[in-house]
């Protein structure tokens, strides 16, 4: 029998099926991890770890490597590889992921979750290492130049961001290393990372760059919002006010001064988000307490940009800024329309109707980018802030 202790309880345990998502979360989940899933029971395995990508295996004899690498972007493309090994009869695979805290947990989470629709085959774990966390984070901060010109630093999907902007704007310089892809332009700099920086992740990414001397950093990416289906792929989100959860523990709680390009776009300030470590955990529970909150939007990387920016102006007394312009790609329905079909979701993000959308909303936010930029270094830029 249901009762809300016993959804509270799954909640904590990680084991609810009131996702927010209702039936479409099956559909998102098949989108991300039937390939591995598929794999693991055609291969008979016993087991699935999750685990770092640099982590040395000495299991058996290798049975398969098979990887799904975005081979279409320029960054954000590194996908985790699946590794299956036998010995003394007995199939073990192994899933190597970039090695953040909440990016591993992400895909644990989702294959626990879709085991759990069907017959759970083969038992799942997950190995967290810290120390390959710290180590990716050393080798991009060795290859990342640092930055003597730019204040200003622009991150998030470089592959839309970079075609957009420079039909705008002239390049002047481009480096690619192992990790990253970085333009160069007179007056902001456009960064990629080629792994995913999902969660946790973001806080290190964003440190570094303050570290590296720059002053302002922009995000731009997706997210969810929990306001209205018609504002998917249409309405653009600027929080000022951030929350980070785990479940349905609240861990951080800041609020950023709304600065020049708040002030200059008010219409783009949507006021509070969370982030989250994965989209496993948003349930329907959890999203009551977020309307309760008022939370406008969420995530899994923005708040903890936000908290290493406010913890940096903390640490050294400065006052860098940070601002996300976002859009949104799913809706976080009610109680009353959770089983309604949408036209749009994360399970289908990836169709064309959703690309030609999100083509559309990237060019809106570029326009509002280079309007700020043009503003920002203009010759009477200080006359007119101080006078909004």
């Amino acid at each position: 029998m249901y009762s809300k202790k016993t959804e509270i309880n799954q909640f904590i345990d990680g084991i609810s099926n009131l996702h927010s998502m209702s039936y479409r979360y099956i559909n998102y989940l098949s989108s991300k991890v039937c390939w591995i899933i598929d794999t693991c029971r055609m291969y008979s395995v016993k087991s699935l770890t999750v685990c770092s990508n640099n982590q040395f295996m000495t299991e058996g004899t290798l049975v398969l490597k098979k990887t799904n690498n975005k081979k279409n972007k320029r960054h954000n493309y590194i996908r985790p590889e699946l590794y299956i090994y036998e010995k003394d009869m007995t199939r073990k695979a192994y899933l190597k992921t970039t090695p953040g805290r909440d990016y591993m947990e992400h895909y644990y989470s989702m294959i626990r979750d879709h085991l759990s629709h069907s017959k759970n085959e083969f038992s799942v774990k997950l190995d967290y290492s810290q120390s390959e966390e710290s180590k990716l984070i050393k080798e991009l901060a060795s290859e990342l130049p640092k930055n003597n010109d730019a204040d200003i630093i622009i991150i998030g999907d470089f592959t839309s961001l970079s075609s957009s902007l420079s039909r705008k704007k002239r390049v002047l310089v481009k480096i690619c290393g192992i990790n990253f892809s970085l333009e160069k332009y007179k007056n902001f700099d456009l960064l990629g990372i080629h792994f995913s920086f999902w969660g946790n992740l973001s806080y290190f990414l964003v440190e570094l760059l303050l570290e590296l001397g720059y002053k302002e950093i922009i995000y731009i990416g997706k997210l969810g919002c929990l306001t209205s289906e018609s504002h998917l792929y249409n309405k653009i989100f600027s929080p000022n006010e951030f929350f980070i959860f785990d479940k349905d523990q609240m861990i951080s709680r800041i609020t950023l001064d709304k600065k020049e390009l708040q002030s200059i776009f008010p219409e783009v300030c949507t006021g509070k988000h969370v982030s989250v470590p994965s989209v496993s955990e948003e349930i329907y529970y959890q999203k009551q307490i977020f309307d309760r909150i008022g939370i406008n939007s969420i995530d899994n990387e923005i708040s903890y940009m936000a908290s290493a920016v406010h913890k940096h102006n903390l640490k050294t007394r400065k006052d860098c800024s940070f601002y996300s312009l976002h859009y949104a790609t799913d809706y976080l329905p009610n109680a009353t329309n959770m089983n309604e079909k949408f036209d749009f979701d994360l399970s289908n993000c990836s169709d064309e109707k959703a690309k030609e959308r999100k083509s559309n909303v990237i060019e809106n936010i570029c326009d509002i980018l280079i309007r700020y930029l043009d503003t920002k270094f203009s010759s009477d830029y200080w006359f007119f802030f101080y006078n909004i």
